[in-house]
């Protein structure tokens, strides 16, 4: 019993982290694409969002280890813990959907923000190619265009290129989070079913015994109607033979006389 106890209140614990850090992914996720979306705040979204998928998987790991537990066959407690049970997966299944949700908008702000920074990547690269023919058909002074401003572009462009890459590792990242998410959906939909069947067969040995119990005061009932009436016959047998007995020496005492 203690062991149930501890798993709920540690399962109950982790239901409210996941939804108290689900809250702050949100908040993080409505701040992508604006001026705090900055490396270091994807990094830090990227580690809420691990921490936070950790906590879930443990939660159904508690919850597994429940299911080992002892559990009453029947009673008022068997109905209690499955109720708290049921209660605490509901709960948990309604705050990975929430979490689930920011990942996927996540995932859909940073796929846009990739494309931005790739087409901002393509056209930055297009206007160092016109300026580069410029410079070709310019002469004299014109024609010399200060290096510095060359390095910049160049530097600027490899920074975009760095950027781009950072971004689509991002999103792949928040992509597999997503996989890891779903399997487990999975874990818990197969704990539900699991716990279904064991409900079932408890259900069903609680039925059977029932079912034994009457068919053993059937059997009760017809054994003392049995030997109430073999009593019965016993006795008239006996007051027979009595009178049988009687009527002989009556007999017996009238040829003797």
């Amino acid at each position: 019993m203690a062991d149930f106890e501890r798993l709920c209140h540690e399962i109950g614990q982790n239901i409210q982290k996941i939804s108290n850090q689900t809250g702050s992914i949100h908040r993080m996720v409505n701040k992508l694409g604006t001026n705090d979306d900055t490396s270091s705040f994807r990094s830090k979204l990227l580690e809420m969002q691990r921490s936070t998928q950790e906590v879930a998987k443990q939660t159904t790991s508690l919850l597994r280890q429940m299911e080992s537990t002892d559990f009453p066959s029947s009673g008022p407690n068997a109905r209690q813990r499955r109720m708290q049970r049921e209660r605490l997966t509901n709960q948990f299944t309604e705050v990975l959907n929430e979490f689930q949700s920011m990942q996927r908008d996540a995932v859909r702000k940073e796929k846009l923000a990739v494309k931005t920074v790739r087409e901002r990547s393509l056209s930055s690269e297009d206007r160092s190619a016109d300026n580069n023919l410029v410079d070709l058909a310019e002469t004299g002074d014109a024609a010399y265009k200060s290096e510095y401003q060359q390095q910049q572009v160049v530097a600027d462009e490899e920074l975009q290129l760095r950027q781009l890459e950072e971004r689509e590792d991002q999103l792949r990242q928040l992509e597999s989070d997503i996989v890891d998410c779903n399997q487990i959906f999975k874990d818990i939909a197969t704990l539900v079913h699991e716990q279904g069947e064991v409900i079932d067969s408890i259900e069903s040995h609680v039925e059977t015994a029932s079912v034994k119990v009457q068919e053993g005061n059937t059997q009760l009932k017809k054994a003392r109607t049995y030997q109430l009436k073999s009593r019965k016959k016993i006795c008239i047998l006996i007051v027979v033979l009595i009178i049988i007995v009687g009527i002989l020496a009556i007999i017996i005492w009238q040829a003797s006389s």
